[in-house]
């Protein structure tokens, strides 16, 4: 029997000052979206406790294919509205999932 690997993705998102409360209001409504997506395990928006400009959003998938079907949906159109907004400073995304990172930096290239 295939064992089966949880995909993780975790992104960083730092506010510029004054910015915070817009990027959290930015972020918030993917949560519920997400949560409905096939596959999503969980979801989660954490502002920092230590740097209150950064905040984590993290997803847990059942696979890989779910975590692909997230980064290729709609929903992350969040993240350039936020850049041409000019109200973050930096974006790091990451994932376990070298296929999903490629698939973002040709898109964003």
């Amino acid at each position: 029997m295939p064992q089966s690997t949880v995909a993780i993705h975790t992104t960083r998102v730092l506010a510029r000052a004054g910015c915070s409360g817009q990027v959290e209001a930015c972020l918030s409504p993917l949560i519920e979206p997400t949560l409905q997506m096939q596959g999503c395990l969980h979801f989660a928006l954490q502002q920092s406790r230590n740097e209150p400009l950064l905040w984590h959003v993290v997803g847990y998938w059942q696979d890989q294919a779910s975590m692909l079907a997230y980064f290729e949906s709609p929903l992350m159109q969040v993240y350039s509205v936020l850049m041409h907004s000019h109200v973050v400073d930096r974006l790091d995304f990451q994932s376990d999932c070298d296929a999903a990172v490629s698939g973002l930096q040709k898109r964003a290239g």
